[in-house]
């Protein structure tokens, strides 16, 4: 079983890496979640608790690669360390959460008011 783990500011839908990369494993199980990416807290339970329902769902193969793309290469190496009988990818992955978290905000954010970039800020800290 293998979940792609998209990158930052996009959905599993959106993701031209999720796009790119799903097509290559045809005789796979390929699970791609969608989560949130300003609150560690919430991602951490919401994504480690899609594992666990896959595994469930999926006896059969519980072989888990976890492949992620920068955000999502963070995620993928939170979840193969969790989940210890799994092989992790990660392509251009961000190491460093909250801060290249902080820094896609103020980039993606940069033509609005610099009381928004706080915000952000004090939502990147929960990382």
């Amino acid at each position: 079983m293998i979940i792609l783990l998209h990158e930052f500011g996009a959905t599993a839908e959106s993701s031209y890496f999720v796009k790119t990369v799903a097509p290559h494993f045809p005789d796979e199980i390929v699970l791609t979640p969608t989560y949130p990416f300003l609150n560690a807290d919430a991602t951490a339970k919401q994504l480690e608790q899609f594992v666990e329902d896959a595994m469930i769902d999926n006896p059969d193969d519980i072989e888990l690669t976890f492949i992620g793309a920068s955000l999502g290469g963070f995620w993928a190496r939170y979840l193969a360390n969790k989940f210890r009988w799994s092989k992790l990818i990660m392509v251009n992955p961000a190491l460093d959460a909250k801060n290249d978290s902080i820094r896609c905000v103020k980039m993606i954010e940069g033509k609005t008011k610099t009381s928004n970039l706080n915000f952000c800020e004090k939502a990147a800290s929960e990382f």
